[in-house]
């Protein structure tokens, strides 16, 4: 396999997929006829996400034709970020913090790629960074602006491996991939988008929280953990669960103490796939309430359903600095109860609505919704 005549240098914090498009059309290739072409590989590699890197064989023989080291381009994967951002083995599945691509027939229907236009403009040779495939990146941590995820003219998902297929008017592919595919426009004309006065005044946690990330420190030092991905895990966690069913209360409470909406949405619903608009708010509004670690947090979560059966269901293990004060301070424990007392509570709410909910009833009497239904269950039997 004989070495291309042009073979560009990855830049730094350049993702695989980046890398590999700016080697293919400065060699005068569209990026799936290299594949084939040029590297010799078949079949669904070619529609799938590349980035994530656990191909048999593929870093190889991308090493042996562009003369750049397997261990240089392997750390240009998403893989390279496990045991840093994530911990599973396997990158087949969906992955914390990962933005997927719904890659399908060489479209990519998800907007797993995010950018920052002022990056994009500065760039001597415009490239996309492996940050910017990460779920918790929503500001751009050199300029403070908004990202983007989509074409600010014709609204398309980001794919520059499609740039300038089946356009007609050139030869070779564009050389440029701050270069809309779908209709040529600059990804860096963008507007620069800025929080607005609300989010703004509660996200240095947030901005500070990027920038320990892009320098390789403690992403939250107040929690006193000696890697970042014991931080990450917790985070992941909580920012899901704020935006889930047992948190009304709690979004209630952030919304008039900060002003920040969070939407709910179905538990079982991943935060990658989260709309970028609803990422953003949740994670300023958890960093900022994990300042002055467990305090903060536990004022806001006081006396709602927001207990430790929020964590019981598609949670994983959470991180022990999580783990110890849910467990302490959020287990809800049984109070006394009548019979009667429960019955009460049910005519009470039947009056108002017949279809009433386990939870309302769990609310009403102060107590985890468990215990409520254990409780009738027991009732019934008598």
């Amino acid at each position: 396999m004989n070495i291309l005549p042009i073979h560009p240098r990855p830049r730094h914090d350049e993702l695989l997929s980046s890398w590999i498009t700016r080697l293919a059309i400065e060699n005068g290739f569209y990026p799936y006829s290299f594949f084939t072409k040029v590297v010799g590989l078949k079949g669904e590699l070619i529609v799938k996400d590349v980035d994530r890197g656990n191909f048999t064989g593929f870093i190889e023989r991308l090493s042996q034709v562009s003369g750049v080291s397997t261990e240089e381009l392997s750390n240009l994967c998403i893989s390279s970020l496990q045991g840093e951002v994530f911990s599973h083995e396997s990158l087949v599945a969906c992955v914390r913090w990962v933005l997927p691509l719904g890659c399908h027939k060489k479209i990519k229907r998800s907007k797993g790629i995010v950018y920052c236009p002022l990056c994009l403009k500065e760039d001597e040779v415009r490239y996309f960074r492996k940050s910017w495939r990460l779920a918790f990146m929503t500001l751009c941590e050199k300029h403070g602006c908004i990202l983007w995820d989509h074409c600010s003219y014709c609204k398309a998902s980001i794919n520059y491996q499609r740039v300038g297929i089946r356009t007609g008017e050139y030869e070779i592919p564009i050389k440029d991939l701050g270069i809309c595919f779908n209709c040529r426009k600059p990804l860096w004309e963008a507007p620069v988008k800025t929080l607005p006065l609300n989010l703004e005044r509660f996200s240095s946690p947030y901005r500070n929280f990027l920038s320990a990330y892009a320098s390789g420190n403690p992403v939250v030092p107040e929690l006193n953990q000696p890697l970042n991905i014991q931080v990450l895990n917790g985070l992941w966690l909580l920012s899901g669960r704020f935006a889930g069913e047992r948190a009304i209360e709690v979004r209630e409470r952030i919304l008039k103490e900060t002003g920040i909406e969070i939407s709910p949405l179905k538990q079982n619903c991943s935060f990658e796939a989260f709309p970028f608009r609803q990422r953003l708010n949740i994670l300023i509004a958890v960093l900022y309430y994990l300042q002055d670690w467990p305090n903060k947090f536990l004022d806001l979560v006081k006396n709602t359903t927001f207990t430790v059966s929020s964590f019981n269901k598609g949670t994983g293990e959470m991180p022990f600095w999580l783990r110890t004060v849910v467990y302490e301070h959020l287990n809800a424990k049984p109070r006394a109860m009548s019979d009667e007392e429960i019955m009460t509570g049910v005519k009470y709410l039947q009056k108002k609505s017949p279809s009433f909910s386990m939870s309302e009833l769990a609310r009403l009497l102060g107590v985890d919704v468990g215990v409520v239904i254990l409780r009738l269950k027991n009732i019934k039997r008598k």
